[in-house]
C-alpha cells in the first residue's frame, strides 16, 4: 500500500508539472508570436532602408568615382559617399524578450512542437548570422570612413548633413580633391565590397523577414491562438 501511495504521488507530481509546463508553453508561444509579429514589421523597414538607402548608394558612389573629375563639383560624391558609410543593425529592431527568456530559465525544453521548436532555433541562428555579417560590413564601412579624407574636404564634407544629421543637398558647388588613379581605385574596390556584403545582408533579411511570418502562422496553428486576441504593437 506504502509503495503505491508513493508511486500515486509520484504520477500526480508529475501530472502536475506537465500541466504547469503546458501552460508556460502556451504563454510563451503566445508573447513569441508577438515577437515576430513585430520583427516582420520591423524587417521591412530595414530592407527598405538598406535597398532605397545604403544599396542605391553604393551604386551611385561607384558611378560617380568612375567619372570623377576634380574640375567639376562633386556634391553628388559627398552625398553618397557620407551615405555609404552610415550604419544601421538588426540588432536593435528584432524582438528578442521570448527567446532570451526562454533560454536564461532553460525554458526552452519545455516546447513539446518539436517542428516549432526548430524553427525557433533556425530562426535566431539565422539573426546571429546577420549579426556576424552587419560586424563585418561595420569593419568594411569605418576602414572606407579612414581614407575619405584623401578625396573629400573636411571643410566641404559637414555641408551635407543639417544640425539633426540629417543627409541634404547643400546648395552651391562642392569639390572634391585631385587623386591617383590607384587612389581612386582603392576607393572604388572598398565600395564595391561594401554594395557586395549589403546586398548579401539585404537578401538575408528578406529570407528571414518570411521566415519570421511562417514560423508566427506555424506557432500561431500549433497552439490555437487568435492573431486577433494578440495585443497590438
Amino acid at each position: 500500500m506504502i509503495f503505491v501511495a508513493v508511486s500515486m504521488g509520484f504520477i500526480a507530481e508529475q501530472i502536475r508539472e506537465h500541466i504547469i509546463d503546458r501552460h508556460h508553453e502556451q504563454v510563451y508561444m503566445e508573447s513569441m508570436a508577438q515577437d515576430l509579429r513585430d520583427d516582420s514589421v520591423q524587417l521591412q523597414k530595414i530592407a527598405d532602408a538598406y535597398l532605397n538607402r545604403f544599396i542605391n548608394s553604393a551604386d551611385s558612389t561607384s558611378l560617380l568615382l568612375a567619372g570623377f573629375d576634380p574640375a567639376q563639383p562633386a556634391n553628388g560624391l559627398y552625398y553618397h559617399l557620407r551615405l555609404t558609410i552610415r550604419f544601421m543593425t538588426i540588432r536593435v529592431y528584432i524582438r528578442d524578450r521570448t527567446i532570451t527568456q526562454l533560454k536564461n530559465s532553460g525554458s526552452l525544453r519545455i516546447v513539446e512542437n518539436k517542428a516549432v521548436s526548430d524553427s525557433i532555433t533556425d530562426y535566431y541562428n539565422k539573426i546571429d548570422v546577420i549579426r556576424e555579417l552587419e560586424d563585418y560590413l561595420y569593419k568594411e564601412k569605418n576602414e572606407l570612413r579612414q581614407i575619405l579624407p584623401v578625396l573629400l574636404k573636411g571643410e566641404m564634407y559637414d555641408k551635407v548633413i543639417d544640425g539633426n544629421d540629417r543627409l541634404i543637398h547643400p546648395e552651391g558647388n562642392l569639390f572634391a580633391r585631385s587623386i591617383s588613379e590607384s587612389q581612386k581605385s582603392e576607393l572604388m574596390l572598398k565600395v564595391s565590397d561594401i554594395k557586395g556584403l549589403t546586398k548579401n545582408i539585404y537578401g538575408r533579411i528578406l529570407v528571414l523577414q518570411e521566415q519570421a511570418n511562417r514560423l508566427r502562422r506555424l506557432i500561431l496553428s500549433s497552439y490555437g491562438i487568435s492573431a486577433n486576441a494578440l495585443p497590438a504593437e
